[in-house]
């Protein structure tokens, strides 16, 4: 029988000899597909605008950790490196009375209370045994936020400033700016490197000065979130600088065991030339000023500090900059194979959190120094 004589209910079950105009197997199977992708797209939209509209999450990371035995919180871009063991047993790092960092399994925990420049609670990040969550608790229309996976960002709508920004570098570092309050002050961290911190009791009177020290913070989001969720921006401070920490990850793992094969007498010479070139680096620049300005206003005496110590200041930046490019990595797998060569006792005594965490001049002399202790035990 020729494919035009078969009925459309006849045609089912049949793929010969019947177009597929007429074919009722085709036409159902596509109904399926099209109300299974109706319905997909429908939850995917749903989510969507749920996600929008969301006022908690969580957050997480999946990227392997830079050093497992280091537990590295960055505020702004200043590291400070906590070895693993502190936080073992339930124990918590406070790095502000708002703030709590602990381990638990492979992964750290975070807990955050989100002010705004008056002081003000407005959000809060919550460990909860399971998942790093955030909840924002102050519901008018002053705050937004934007977020995805492993990051989350809160700005007050009414003087467009970033209050905090917490990014989960991997499974074991996160990166912490914006407000952030102890006993008795209310800090003031952005990406840029400015620190401000005013007494508790005091913050009216700064309001200003706090609002200045956040402008030098670059958002991490696009908004409004509503067009933008989850969207971040490009060739920011926090970008470049989560770029660079990937590179020396990568060029760590590319470079780790490189001198096992070295003698001693090679391994002490060459763990030497780098101390001494790291101590010229850090010699080689301008001076503390002999005397310090004298004035009675304090917003004067900033001003006038500022400018005295800005040369050193810029050097400082400078030094740092190639340290982190050209020295770090270098320094710490020398650090790796001396320490694999020294008697137990002897290997206390590093400054581990030296060559991963935050350096400055004197940390970059402290490096040197502990090169030139590890290579003249060996």
């Amino acid at each position: 029988m020729k494919g035009a004589d078969y009925c459309w209910w006849h045609s089912l079950g049949r793929f010969k000899h019947v177009p597929f105009y007429k074919n009722a197997t085709f036409q159902f199977l596509l109904t399926i597909i099209l109300t299974m992708s109706l319905f997909k797209y429908q939850s995917i939209m749903s989510k969507r605008e749920a996600e929008k509209s969301s006022l908690s999450g969580i957050l997480r990371s999946q990227e392997t950790p830079l050093s497992k035995e280091l537990i590295q919180v960055y505020f702004g871009t200043n590291c400070y490196a906590y070895p693993v063991e502190m936080l073992d047993n339930e124990k918590v790092i406070h790095p502000f009375s708002g703030v709590d960092i602990r381990l638990k399994g492979d992964e750290i925990k975070v807990s955050a209370k989100i002010l705004s420049t008056d002081g003000k609670i407005c959000a809060k990040l919550i460990d909860n045994e399971i998942n790093n969550e955030w909840q924002q608790i102050n519901y008018n229309n002053r705050f937004y936020r934007n977020y995805d996976l492993s990051a989350l960002e809160v700005y007050d709508g009414t003087s467009d400033l970033v209050v905090l920004q917490v990014e989960l570098l991997d499974r074991q570092s996160v990166r912490l700016s914006g407000l952030f309050e102890d006993a008795s002050y209310l800090w003031c961290i952005t990406d840029s490197q400015e620190i401000l911190h005013v007494r508790k009791d005091e913050i009216g009177k700064y309001v200003p000065q706090i609002e200045s020290c956040l402008k030098a913070q670059e958002w991490l989001f696009k908004y409004p979130s509503e067009f933008h969720l989850h969207e971040r921006t490009t060739n920011t401070r926090a970008v470049r600088f989560k770029e660079a920490l990937l590179k020396r990850k990568e060029e760590l793992e590319r470079r780790r065991g490189e001198y096992t094969r070295l003698t001693n007498e090679d391994l002490r010479k060459k763990a030497l030339a780098l101390a001494e070139e790291l101590t010229k680096l850090c010699q080689s620049g301008p001076t503390l000023p002999d005397s310090f300005p004298q004035a009675s206003d304090p917003n004067r005496y900033m001003n006038q500090l500022s400018k005295e110590l800005e040369p050193l200041v810029k050097y400082d930046e400078s030094v740092v900059a190639k340290f982190n490019e050209n020295f770090r990595v270098e320094a710490i797998i020398l650090r790796d194979e001396l320490l694999l060569r020294q008697p137990q006792q002897t290997r206390k005594y590093n400054i581990h959190n030296c060559y991963e965490g935050g350096v400055n001049l004197v940390v970059i002399s402290l490096i040197a120094e502990d090169l030139r202790r590890l290579a003249n035990s060996l």
